[in-house]
Parts: structure tokens; C-alpha cells; sequence
């Protein structure tokens, strides 16, 4: 594919302009798009200690009616990005672990304690367990119109899973640390809440490997139901089921190989994999806004801008190929993900990751009206 000199100078132009913005205004955004935001933010600038944030963060996932009025955020329709996963909070409280008082770590302890639900399902392919109620706050929807004693909604969200984890297997991405019998087996164990995210993983503990490894388990929201819409075949209510399982069961995948790598990173590769798994689904589709009405925002803006930046993988995936992520993983045990990610392009390709940008930038500006049926 050629670029004419205009169209890469402009490229380039503009990759240098984000950069710039980057190095002014880290993790910057306009407003707080949720609690989660609102609550990084203030701990980001001092108004909230490492205590104030992680307790915060547990009501917010948790027990969200114990929130203090100022992050109360309940209008969220404007930010789809808002309610889509709460698993980077969890990893910067893993972060800061040893920061953390006695109190609250046992709050974060008792809080995130697997739950023990009255039913459990494994997987069609046998390795999830699905855990589900019935008769609680967090049931799942009751219909079984195939009588097979087993909520529809529950034997979906395992197929889900199942493809995700055959995508997974086939692009050569390893399995999650196990573990060991916790939820009763081996099997990776699945529950379900009522809550406003779509899903979470749960870094629980260190696993066996000499890097900075976890194990974890998934919590997926109990119906699916009052979320932002899709293009899913299928409709909007399975298709976010569809995502959030490709979304959480990679963030499962990362914690193999780095739990606690640049939340940005982990964020920008789970969206992209809803991609591949997923691909008619297009939920991604809602954030788009976010990336191409504000060409100013970094890349590694640590806010939910990093959903939307989704489209730098799939650029990669597209204009190299689809094992660069899993290359960027690999080395992610031993160095930054970013900077694996930017070794492996001038090894394999003669590119740096500044000309890769510079043609990533352009390729986002010949769209629309602009788009010249090349990119």
C-alpha cells in the first residue's frame, strides 16, 4: 500500500501532535465518565488517599448504593465506555497492595470472596464452570426453552466463552495460570452479578510463574440487559454477552503474562480481541466518537479513552499481522508490553513504531468523506 508524501507528512504531523499532548496533559480527559474515572482521578490528584481510593473502588463494584454523593454517576448513557469493565480498578489496587492498610485489605478480601451460587454449569468444550442463582438479587433470566434444566442465558454465555477460548488457542495465546481447586475444580470459573458493568476479572493471586503472573476468575453481568446497542445478528442483549466474554476472558489471558501492565495496554488489546472473536458484533462501535473527535488524546491516555483505541491493534493486525499483540504479551514478562511490542516491528518488519503511527494516523484521517478505498 502506497502513501503519497502529503498523506504521510500528515500523518506524522498529527502522531507528533498526540504525542505532544501526551507529554503535556497525562491522563487527561474533559470529565470524569463514571465513578471508576472519578475515583482514579481524585487519588490521581492527591484528593482521595491509596485507603480512600481502594475502599471507593470496592463500593463501586460492590456495593455501589455506599458511594459518597460525589461519585454517584449514574447517567452514563453518554459514556458506554463507563460501564464497560471494572477490571483495571481491581489491578491498581493489586498494584498498591502493600500500600494498603490491614482494614482495607481485608475489606478488598471479604468483598471480592468467590461467592458460592446455587447452581453450576460447565462449558460445553469442559473448561469454564458457570456458576448462576435462581432466586437472589443476582439471578440469571429463568427461561430454558429448550427444557434442558439449565437457564438459556447461562448455557450462551458458556458458548461464548467457548468460541473466545478456541479463538484464543488458534492466534496462540496461552491458557490462564490455573487456580488450582478453587470454586470446587480446575475448571476457569465463570459467576454472574447485578451490577452497572458489563463484567470484571478478578486478579486474585500470584500464580506459579517467575514473572508477575495471576490467576483470577470472571464476574459477567447477570442479563445484559440496558446496555449500549450493537450490530450483533443476533441483538444488542447477546451481543454484549458475546463481548464482555472475549473482553474479561482476555483480560484473564494478560494476567498470565503481565496482571499488572499499563491499563491503557490491557485495555486498547481486550477491545481489539472482541474484534476477532466477535467480529459482526461491533460494539466497539460506541466508542468511536471518543477516538475521532479528539485526535489530541494520547494513546496511552490512562482514562476510558483507551477503549477507543482499539483501532491501533487492528491497524497492526491489519497492516502486519495478527501476532504482534501476542509477540508484545510474550515480552511483556520480561519488559514493557509497549516496548516488546516496538522491538518485534523493527525486528520482523524494518518499521519503527513511530512510522507505524505515522501511517496508523493517516489511515484515520482518510476515512469518511476522505476515504480513498486504500485503507
Amino acid at each position: 500500500m502506497r502513501m503519497t508524501a502529503l498523506t504521510f507528512v500528515l500523518g506524522l504531523l498529527l502522531a507528533l501532535a498526540a504525542l505532544a499532548v501526551a507529554d503535556q496533559q497525562p491522563g487527561s480527559s474533559d470529565v470524569p465518565q463514571g465513578p471508576l474515572d472519578a475515583i482514579e482521578r481524585d487519588y490521581r490528584e492527591g484528593r482521595l488517599s491509596v485507603d480512600g481510593m481502594a475502599l471507593n473502588v470496592i463500593k463501586a463494584i460492590k456495593y455501589p448504593g455506599q458511594l459518597p454523593e460525589r461519585y454517584q454517576i449514574v447517567d452514563l448513557k453518554s459514556s458506554p465506555g463507563a460501564r464497560r469493565c471494572a477490571s483495571m480498578a481491581l489491578v491498581d489496587i493489586i498494584e498498591v497492595w502493600d500500600e494498603l492498610s490491614d482494614s482495607v485489605q481485608a475489606a478488598y478480601r471479604e468483598a471480592f470472596l468467590r461467592p458460592e451460587p446455587e447452581f453450576s454449569y460447565v462449558s460445553p468444550g469442559g473448561y469454564f464452570k458457570l456458576h448462576y442463582d435462581t432466586s437472589t438479587v443476582d439471578s440469571v433470566p429463568s427461561a430454558d426453552d429448550d427444557l434442558s434444566g439449565v437457564p438459556d442465558f447461562v448455557e450462551a454465555c458458556a458458548a461464548y466463552l467457548d468460541t473466545t477460548l478456541d479463538v484464543h488457542l488458534q492466534l496462540g495465546w496461552a491458557y490462564p495460570p490455573t487456580d488450582g481447586a478453587l470454586g470446587g475444580d480446575t475448571l476457569y470459573d465463570i459467576y454472574f452479578q447485578q451490577m452497572s458493568f458489563y463484567g470484571y476479572t478478578v486478579p486474585e493471586g500470584a500464580g506459579p510463574a517467575p514473572w508477575n503472573d495471576f490467576y483470577s476468575y470472571i464476574v459477567l453481568h447477570n442479563s445484559f440487559e440496558g446496555f449500549a446497542s450493537n450490530m450483533d445478528p443476533e441483538g444488542s442483549v447477546k451481543g454484549a454477552a458475546k463481548v464482555t466474554c472475549a473482553h474479561e476472558f482476555h483480560h484473564a489471558v494478560q494476567f498470565g503474562y503481565d496482571a499488572t501492565e499499563d491499563r491503557w495496554f490491557q485495555e486498547m488489546d481486550a477491545v481489539h480481541l472482541e474484534e476477532l472473536v466477535f467480529d459482526h458484533t461491533n460494539d466497539n462501535y460506541n466508542y468511536l466518537p471518543d477516538f475521532m473527535e479528539a485526535p489530541q488524546k494520547a494513546l496511552m491516555e490512562n482514562s476510558f479513552h483507551y477503549y477507543s483505541t482499539f483501532l491501533f491493534p487492528l491497524y497492526l493486525a491489519q497492516r502486519f499481522d495478527t501476532s504482534l499483540m501476542l509477540a508484545a504479551w510474550e515480552g511483556a514478562r520480561y519488559q514493557t508490553a509497549f516496548n516488546a511490542l516496538r522491538d518485534t516491528i523493527v525486528e520482523r518488519y524494518g518499521w519503527t513504531l513511530d512510522s507505524a503511527f505515522a501511517e496508523f494516523t493517516t489511515w484515520n484521517y482518510i476515512t469518511g468523506g476522505r476515504d480513498d478505498g486504500l485503507h
